[in-house]
């Protein structure tokens, strides 16, 4: 980032230095003359000065893309034709075999086809500035200039600028859809969550109902249980007092019997005894 007084620059800073002195600008074919234009598809033939030719033989310049422009002059003014793709060439680069590089309008054609009777100026590509580096042009005015700004060169591409600005929006646009979508699902989820836990409470307190009525099922129970128990040892009670007397019958009953059996057979010895031999 470099330091606040300017000793030390940091990388913006020495890419915005870079970038004035080249101005990132590509190859310039300055003087060229159209030498045929298709008035349907706008493709042209155009042969650029020798001098201005820096393709070698071996070189493969097809698909180069090309801003064109009108080349100003005593009798022209300069106006922008379109982009174009170098998709042929002929006679070792000296002669070019232009193609649009989307479909022109009719108006387009025509001051393409206008234009063929002037020289173009050709560019590789235009200078073009990122907001990074537009940023990094504005700086202090030098002793005796005015204004604080760099100035900037006179053809710039600020498309570029543009473009960049537009694939922002369109992230900024898709975050903010994504939230919205996050939202929404959010919303659903909550009111189907609200939803659950009504059934829920609803369950409960079917629940809590049904629990209620076992309780006094069971107190229900529990009550009789003592009342059954409470028959049941009266009923023992009862039955071990009987067991008792019956006991006590019996033994008198086995007592008289055995007093009985007891009279017989002395009686009967008696008997015996009174007959003699």
């Amino acid at each position: 980032r470099g330091t606040p007084d300017g000793t030390t620059l940091g990388v913006r800073q020495v890419q915005s230095q870079i970038h004035r002195l080249n101005v990132a600008r590509g190859r310039v074919w300055a003087n060229t003359q159209p030498q045929r234009v298709d008035q349907a598809t706008g493709e042209a033939t155009v042969m650029p000065p020798p001098e201005a030719v820096y393709y070698k033989p071996e070189d493969k310049p097809e698909n180069t893309q090309l801003s064109i422009f009108v080349q100003p002059g005593p009798q022209t003014q300069p106006a922008y034709l379109g982009e174009f793709q170098i998709v042929g060439t002929a006679n070792g680069h000296k002669v070019w075999q232009i193609r649009p590089t989307r479909t022109l309008s009719p108006r387009e054609l025509g001051r393409l086809q206008q234009a063929s009777r002037a020289l173009w100026i050709m560019y590789e590509k235009i200078p073009s500035f990122t907001p990074e580096i537009l940023a990094g042009l504005e700086q202090a005015p030098a002793a005796g200039a005015e204004g604080g700004k760099v100035s900037l060169p006179r053809m710039v591409d600020y498309r570029q600028i543009f473009d960049y600005q537009f694939v922002e929006r369109s992230k900024l646009h898709d975050l903010i859809e994504s939230a919205k979508n996050d939202l929404k699902g959010l919303k659903s989820g909550e009111t189907a969550g609200d939803l659950e836990i009504k059934q829920l409470e609803s369950e409960v307190a079917k629940y809590k109902t049904l629990l209620a009525e076992a309780q006094r099922q069971r107190d229900a129970v529990a009550a009789h249980l003592q009342l059954v128990e409470a028959k049941r040892a009266e009923f023992q009670a009862k039955v071990d007092a009987t067991i008792q007397e019956n006991q006590a019958t019996a033994r008198k009953i086995a007592e008289a019997q055995f007093e009985a059996a007891r009279r017989i057979e002395e009686r009967t010895r008696r008997a015996v005894s009174a007959a003699g031999p």
